[in-house]
């Protein structure tokens, strides 16, 4: 889980909090939902970078910026996706109000 920093129909990029790695490498699919339980699921990710944006002194705690682009969606996904946004995420001058949830195959 983690919070949305930039989202458009292309991909996104969020922050999150690090826990153990997956053994499989980043997930390859991911869902999207809002705090008014609007939610996408199976959106088909690639990820281009994940990089440490907080390191605690003790390093118990690392919060992660991770990019995504969206892979091969199917035009239904795009609607969904489009609406999704429009919907949920507000202008620049509000904080964003979204999350994510990634999950391995």
């Amino acid at each position: 889980f983690g919070k949305i920093e930039e989202i458009g129909l292309g991909g996104m990029a969020f922050t999150y909090v690090e826990k153990e790695s997956p053994k499989n490498g980043c997930p390859k699919k991911g869902a999207l939902f809002s705090r008014d339980d609007d939610y996408l699921i199976e959106l088909p990710l690639r990820t281009v970078s994940d990089s440490i944006v907080y390191h605690s002194s003790s390093g118990k705690l690392n919060i992660r910026k991770r990019v995504v682009v969206f892979d091969d969606l199917e035009s239904g996904q795009i609607d969904q996706l489009e609406r999704f946004i429009l919907d949920n995420i507000p202008v620049q001058e509000k904080p964003l109000h979204a999350g994510y949830q990634l999950f391995s195959d």
